[in-house]
């Protein structure tokens, strides 16, 4: 099923509720920060989750708390600074709220990154924790920069972590599980897309589009369960394609869900009637690099009527990306995918630390 244009994934129709929700949100997390082929790119981002209600809609594009794009990233980055130590009898009570406290604020303002593509290189900055990793394909290379410390190491690829091969099969539950129990129920499926026009976004030219997709559940019968739900994407696309990057270095890929009902917690048995109805204007296009980008999934799935009843409606959750201080890098630019000088090498750090 191609859901969102350039988003695609399948889902089988016994998978209702909490596994269209995982799903979902699996596919949002695993989008790679988008290419310019041939050239550079450089920008600034904030990611973070959105609770949404009847009260409060979701976000507009180029809405900034702090004035402009660059003061919100300012703010995150200072949010995300580590707080400082106390010691003393009290030490760990003070760290851990302080720590609490920094939780919040990343929620509110959002969690920065900066991101640097060239020649298929990659190299991700955390400006709160003031560390990168640069990503060598043709090196077959990873390197980890403590900006504060000036200090690096370099992993190079293990084939046991890197292998995308298939995962190795769940182990089963002694015992014989109990036969799929049946259900019916009738299933309605709405999908539309629009064109949400121009607009400027820290001072880059703009296209907005607007998918939707809808699912509701009634008249439902033994494994089915009554329910709606809803998900929506909203993007603004800049002029600039995508960065590519380069993988030979055996940089790990996340290999995509399958979604087995049985390791979803999803009762097969169900088998709904299925109407769908879509709407289709027009798409973003393909490869082109996004500005801002906003997904919002509401609703509930629950076994009675009643219970669907007793959940207050418009109520749910959405994740917003959103990027600037955008900037094209050049040949001049290599020395940001190198360890800078002055550097010190030391041992990576054991994985069970």
């Amino acid at each position: 099923m191609r859901l969102f244009g350039r988003v695609k994934t399948r889902l089988p129709l016994y998978c209702t509720g909490l596994a269209v929700v995982t799903a979902l949100a699996g596919i949002v997390l695993g989008l790679k920060p988008a290419s310019a082929a041939g050239g550079g790119l450089a920008y600034d981002e904030i990611s973070r989750m959105v609770i949404t209600s009847q009260g409060s809609g979701p976000p507009e594009a180029g809405s900034y708390a702090n004035g402009s794009f660059g003061a919100d990233f300012q703010a995150a980055v200072n949010a995300a600074a580590p707080p400082k130590e106390h010691h003393g009898m009290f030490g760990s009570i003070q760290n851990a709220m302080a720590m609490g406290e920094q939780a919040m604020n990343l929620i509110k303002v959002g969690t920065p990154s900066t991101h640097y593509y060239l020649n298929g290189w990659e190299r991700t900055d955390d400006p709160g924790q003031k560390t990168a990793t640069i990503y060598r394909g043709d090196l077959h290379q990873t390197i980890h920069l403590d900006l504060a410390n000036k200090t690096y190491y370099i992993e190079t690829p293990d084939e046991k972590v890197f292998e995308s091969g298939p995962r190795p099969p769940m182990a089963k539950p002694n015992g014989t599980p109990p036969p799929a129990q049946p259900g019916t129920a009738k299933m309605t499926i709405s999908a539309t897309s629009a064109g949400l026009g121009p607009k400027t976004l820290d001072g880059q030219s703009t296209n907005g589009y607007k998918q939707t997709l809808k699912m509701t559940v009634t008249n439902a019968t033994g494994s089915c369960s009554n329910g709606s739900f809803g998900m929506a994407m909203t993007e603004f696309i800049s002029r600039y394609p995508e960065p590519t990057v380069s993988t030979s270095s055996g940089k790990a890929i996340p290999q995509k869900s399958s979604y087995d009902p049985e390791q979803m917690g999803v009762k097969p048995g169900c088998k709904p009637t299925v109407t769908a109805r879509t709407k289709v204007g027009p798409l973003p296009p393909s490869g082109m690099f996004a500005l801002w980008t906003f997904m919002d999934m509401s609703g509930s799935m629950n076994s009675t009527p009643q219970q669907s009843a007793n959940v207050p409606a418009g109520s749910g959750f959405g994740f917003l990306v959103e990027r600037g201080n955008v900037r094209t890098l050049g040949a001049s630019d290599a020395s940001l995918f190198q360890v800078p000088a002055g550097f010190t090498k030391v041992t990576e750090p054991s994985s069970n630390q």
